[in-house]
């Protein structure tokens, strides 16, 4: 394509970015509903759900940089609106069945997995966290959000790197 083709259809770069991750956010979408979020135990539902996210989104770590330092939070919002609603639809499932917390609202707890899960990305790009062990740390992270319940382990000492 060219770039006067480019720009016909979006005026600015950030709106190209923006419409960029609307449709990488689909195809995570797709990947979330593969693992039938709406099957079994909320929590089990929870797990399959956070490790299709990671894997979709580590094949688009060099967009996840640009939407960071590029994308207004606003345009962050509005690209992510299809994978808050799947979520918040777990969340408040399990939340009416007992499995997730209700001393939170709901939107909070999406709004702070999606958080995390952008924040765990972040942290594998700088070298912080390993790529073996981020899904470990995500998922525990997530789920513990969420259920406020899960018992906490010794840190173990490879989970530490120097920063």
């Amino acid at each position: 394509m060219s770039r006067v083709t480019v720009y016909a259809h979006f005026p600015t770069w950030q709106a190209l970015l923006e419409a960029a991750v609307e449709r990488a956010v689909q195809r995570t979408m797709a990947a979330l509903q593969s693992v039938r979020p709406d099957d079994g135990p909320a929590p089990e539902a929870l797990d399959r759900m956070i490790a299709a996210a990671w894997q979709h989104l580590a094949s688009y770590q060099a967009m996840a940089a640009a939407v960071a330092e590029f994308l207004s939070p606003e345009a962050v919002t509005r690209t992510h609106r299809a994978a808050h609603h799947t979520i918040g639809t777990l969340v408040e499932r399990g939340q009416a069945d007992g499995c997730f917390r209700t001393d939170l609202p709901a939107g909070w707890l999406v709004t702070a997995a999606v958080a995390l899960i952008h924040a765990c990305s972040d942290q594998v790009r700088a070298g912080q966290i390993r790529p073996d062990d981020a899904i470990r740390i995500l998922t525990a992270s997530v789920r513990d959000l969420f259920t406020g319940t899960q018992p906490h382990a010794q840190p173990r000492p490879e989970d530490h790197q120097p920063g």
